[in-house]
């Protein structure tokens, strides 16, 4: 078998922090792949298997952006459209522990999906009743990176605030400053007001 090309370009110092796996015509859908590459991107090894997981047994639904002509919608936080691909999130999920598998070989740590893509396979026809119909073929390839902390791998990256954003947000502290500058004023008054009061009642 030749050497499979990763779309994935890492330097050379990278490449040690680097374990990979691809899986060649899997019997999947593309479209169900994709979404589920998308779910699992930048995730660490452990949350990656967690969301695989939960949708395999039912329990959290892969979101869907894409491809939702005549999908319904779902329960869940941020969740509009989407389903529960079983047998493409089982395919991919042994794919993912066969990469991990791959980073224990190398010494490598707590890991996180650096890269993860789906193309489409080759065409092929079924055989037998069901002729002039293609099967669903999927590639689908994993890099996993060696990272310091999990929890940064879950993080999702901070958008930068536009100068239109960081403006009114300036605005906004100078006016609330004001406010507070105002109301020790007022409350400073009331008190000189109430002490003239005392003196003259005396």
């Amino acid at each position: 078998m030749a050497d499979y090309k990763y779309a994935y370009n890492a330097s050379s110092e990278d490449k040690e922090k680097l374990a990979y796996a691809v899986g060649r015509d899997l019997d999947i859908s593309i479209k169900d792949s994709i979404m589920i590459c998308e779910a699992i991107r930048h995730k660490s090894s452990e949350g990656a298997e967690r969301i695989l997981k939960q949708a395999i047994d039912m329990k959290q639904p892969i979101a869907f952006t894409r491809f939702t002509n005549g999908l319904g919608h779902r329960s869940g936080k941020g969740m509009a459209s989407g389903r529960y691909p079983v047998k493409a999130c089982t395919r991919i999920l042994s794919l993912l522990k066969s990469a991990e598998a791959n980073a224990e070989n190398k010494g490598l740590g707590k890991l996180r999906v650096e890269h993860i893509r789906a193309s489409k396979g080759s065409d092929q026809w079924h055989f037998g009743r069901l002729r002039r119909r293609k099967m669903k073929r999927t590639h689908i390839e994993i890099v996993l990176k060696e990272v310091k902390s999990v929890a940064k791998a879950d993080k999702k990256p901070v958008k930068q605030k536009s100068a239109k954003q960081v403006k009114k947000d300036v605005k906004q502290e100078i006016r609330s400053e004001i406010r507070q500058d105002k109301t020790k004023m007022e409350l400073q008054a009331k008190k000189t007001s109430m002490e003239r009061k005392t003196k003259s009642d005396d």
